[in-house]
């Protein structure tokens, strides 16, 4: 199957998504709709390339969550935090188990648009579409600008 193909059943993915969920209304509703479509795409994805789909993990998500926060509220973007913290030490502070582990950042207007750079990056494509995860955790929090901090963390 060629890279186009997937690429549209992923656009389809995420307008679908999109056309279903309520308009985004801020704040935690508009984080749930990012979570939803970021997920639905990454999902869509995993689903064509046959393999198993990922499981939303509420501990995932608070390590996803608190990062992107610190990121928006202290003004960087980056995968090691300002106090030296990686995504992996960041997991196991939430006592996340893990053998395999990986983290995509992206800063984009919204969840469709980051999706799709973090599909046509190489490194971020092999996140999503690597088989030993079995978890991931999703944030999408708003910066002041209008861009949302996409935080995803995978694990097995």
């Amino acid at each position: 199957m060629s890279r186009r193909v997937i690429f549209a059943g992923i656009a389809s993915a995420f307008l679908l998504v999109s056309t279903w969920m309520p308009a985004d209304a801020g704040g935690r509703r508009g984080t749930q709709r990012s979570v939803a479509v970021l997920l639905g795409g990454i999902n869509a994805a995993r689903r064509a390339y046959h393999v198993r789909l990922l499981r939303l993990d509420q501990r995932l998500c608070r390590v996803a969550v608190a990062h992107a926060v610190d990121m928006v509220e202290h003004n960087y973007f980056n995968h090691v935090s300002l106090d030296g913290h990686s995504p992996f030490d960041r997991m196991q502070a939430y006592h996340v188990r893990f053998g395999y582990a990986g983290e995509n950042l992206a800063l984009d207007s919204n969840a469709v648009a980051a999706s799709i750079a973090l599909w046509n990056s190489d490194e971020h494509r092999r996140n999503e579409l690597e088989p030993h995860f079995k978890h991931v955790g999703i944030a999408a929090v708003p910066r002041g600008d209008g861009e949302y901090v996409i935080v995803e963390d995978f694990s097995d």
